[in-house]
């Protein structure tokens, strides 16, 4: 199976066990990369893509809709200027991801704060990462705010590891997973899929309720 890096860190693995029990015959090998998988060349049974939902000659199996939000380390916080508006913000500094997909519609600094009416802040400065999950790292240790991903620091804002001053939030796009129709696997990928839907279907409703 192909999947990004960060989502296999901060969300796939931590509930793989559960398919584990559930299916201890089947075995799951996982390769993380943020390219894009060509599944009628390359030896790959199943993909996770993020995107727009649209991937030609695939079957797809939609599993969560993602939304952005702004995260930073608790400690950040100790004894500097309270976050309470989005203009807050201009008192710390920016972590970014420099996404090379989607173009202007990439969930950025730049779009979030055009969902708030912001304009006095310069969006384009801070730490810059070609990497999600070591955005996410910069902001546990406590180097500034980031836009991160609901899907991956949903379990880190649960621990206090971070957490969300403000109650503002991008739209991001869509985790599908997609495999060839009527692959000679497809049993075994049909199982898995029943399970990752579920625990999709799960985290979507837990995060609802936050």
């Amino acid at each position: 199976m192909s999947v990004t890096t960060v989502f296999a860190a901060k969300w796939l693995v931590p509930r793989l066990s559960e398919f584990q029990r559930a299916y201890p015959t089947i075995d799951i090998r996982l390769q993380t990369s943020n390219d894009v998988v060509d599944l009628h060349r390359q030896t790959v049974d199943l993909a996770i893509r993020y995107g727009k939902g649209n991937y030609p000659g695939l079957t797809v199996r939609q599993l969560i809709s993602d939304v952005f939000m702004p995260v930073c380390s608790p400690r950040l916080l100790n004894n500097r200027h309270p976050i309470q508006t989005p203009e807050d913000l201009e008192h710390y500094p920016l972590l970014h991801f420099e996404w090379i997909h989607f173009g202007a519609d990439a969930p950025s600094w730049r779009n979030w704060f055009k969902v708030t009416g912001l304009n006095t802040i310069d969006s384009n400065c801070g730490l810059k990462f070609n990497e999600e999950s070591l955005v996410i790292q910069a902001a546990i240790s406590g180097q500034g705010f980031a836009l991160c991903s609901k899907v991956h620091v949903s379990d880190d804002v649960a621990l206090g590891i971070l957490v969300q001053p403000l109650d503002v939030s991008l739209d991001g796009f869509t985790y599908s997973a997609v495999y060839l129709e009527n692959h000679p696997k497809e049993t075994l990928i049909l199982k898995f899929l029943d399970w990752l839907v579920e625990a999709a279907s799960s985290f979507s409703q837990l995060r609802a309720l936050e």
